[in-house]
């Protein structure tokens, strides 16, 4: 729930966010959402808390806020890669691999086609389905 400051109180330009009824703060026109539960209601697949809390670390050392914006977009795009198989905690921690502070579903599915393009085949000593057709060959090379 978002509250704004009374015309003609000394804090006009004051919002105050509040995501529960005992934590709440105020902010120049910037809602940052402070309550750990209501960022992770956002996800239809909510991530562990022990994700999350490294995912918030590690936007923090990149000097990221995460906004109220941030959050919804992010959350928009990580329930639409759940849709598609993707875990929300594995999202997370790719990113913080990766070093992203965002995220976009291309980026894995270009990853993913990436790696299996990379993919070395697998040898079958056993297979020799590669000498059919050479008895005939081999048979005439011999005989003339």
């Amino acid at each position: 729930m978002t509250k704004t400051a009374a015309h003609g109180d000394k804090n006009d330009n004051v919002m105050v966010t509040q995501c529960h009824p005992n934590l709440s703060y105020r902010t120049s026109h910037k809602t940052i959402l402070n309550n750990i539960s209501c960022q992770r209601e956002k996800f239809a697949h909510p991530p562990s808390e022990k994700i999350w809390q490294d995912y918030l670390e590690h936007r923090k050392n990149k000097k990221a806020k995460l906004t109220e914006t941030a959050l919804n977009r992010l959350a928009q795009k990580i329930n639409a890669a759940n849709k598609l198989g993707y875990a929300t905690d594995d999202i997370l921690a790719e990113c913080m691999l990766r070093n992203w502070q965002g995220f976009e579903i291309s980026w894995l599915e270009n990853g993913k086609r990436s790696s299996q393009h990379d993919a070395k085949p697998q040898l079958d000593w056993n297979d020799t389905s590669w000498a059919n057709g050479l008895e005939g060959i081999l048979c005439n090379a011999f005989q003339q």
